[in-house]
């Protein structure tokens, strides 16, 4: 067997790994994120998880570990992490490689799931799209040109961080339109809870979906009006409730936004799998590039004329 790249997301609440070869998903395992004993707890998790996704006697040419939180990419290092406080400050790469002595990649999830609807889900062919992940919080990513767009400190698309309200009492978008809002708002266990008593024709709830999808929407149309994609994509675990966020996002949108930017919104086809088809993809392209890089090295330069 060819040696297989893994990749990882990191969540708030769940740890899920996954190994991958040229066709696809190989082995994929995973747990409970474990909370209290700190980072080491949560690598030690990473680490049995991905021991689990690759057979015996077989190599890694990579690992990409996906984290809810802006990163610095060069140094591995996590920054703010408000929905896994045990990670801010944590500089995963020399802990990974403690473990794997392989190419190891650290990024953001959000921008992982963008790369991977992107290349393999609902963003297949095109040039330019937005992409919300709502979830336990909610992030994003840009596709510019193709390719993914991280801005100046790589951490570009934090769709979660845009600001609504009153300017005495500003709210985030993670804070009124997340999985973890809504649940906070109908105080239940989770956002899915809250959806299938919208769907048994619970009042309450119904109006707590149709306003976080509302906030959703608010958000969707200052990106369109921002950067001009051609498509929208929507995952995350809330979004397992397409049926009932997808058609008031795609209303308020059309009535809100400049007739001119207008453009298709469509739920996400990977699902959870969308991190790790990104992780995967971002390490298949540091390989071709590595490759590419050894060939032109080996190879002779050019006679001068």
């Amino acid at each position: 067997m060819r040696a297989l790249r893994v990749a990882c997301d990191i969540g708030a609440t769940n740890l899920r790994v996954a190994s991958f070869d040229a066709r696809g998903i190989v082995l994929r395992a995973e747990t409970a994120t474990p909370h209290g004993g700190g980072a080491d707890a949560i690598v030690g998790a990473l680490v049995e998880k991905i021991s689990e996704v690759v057979p015996a006697r077989t190599a890694i040419s990579g690992i990409c570990a996906g984290v809810p939180a802006p990163v610095d990419a060069r140094r591995g290092l996590v920054r703010e992490a408000s929905n896994l406080p045990e990670l801010v400050g944590v500089r995963l790469l020399p802990l990974l490689r403690e473990y794997f002595p392989v190419p190891l990649l650290i990024r953001n999830d959000a921008m992982l799931a963008t790369v991977g609807e992107h290349r393999f889900g609902a963003g297949r062919g095109v040039r330019n799209m937005a992409y919300f992940t709502i979830s336990t919080g909610i992030g994003g990513g840009i596709i510019a040109g193709g390719r993914l767009f991280a801005g100046a400190r790589g951490h570009a698309g934090e769709m979660g961080e845009m600001i609504f309200g009153d300017p005495t009492n500003p709210a985030k978008l993670e804070t009124v339109a997340s999985g973890g809002a809504i649940a906070r708002l109908a105080s239940a266990a989770s956002g899915r809870a809250v959806a299938e008593a919208a769907r048994l024709g619970d009042p309450s709830a119904r109006r707590i979906i149709e306003t976080a999808a509302a906030y959703i929407a608010f958000g969707v149309v200052n990106v369109l009006h921002l950067f001009n994609p051609e498509l929208v994509v929507l995952g995350g675990g809330v979004m397992r409730s397409a049926d009932l966020i997808l058609p008031i996002v795609r209303k308020t949108a059309a009535r809100l936004a400049m007739a001119s930017s207008h453009v298709e919104i469509v739920a996400g086809s990977l699902g959870d799998d969308a991190g790790l088809f990104g992780g995967a993809a971002l390490l298949e392209d540091r390989n071709k590039h590595r490759t590419q890089l050894r060939v032109v090295r080996r190879g002779r330069r050019p006679a001068r004329r």
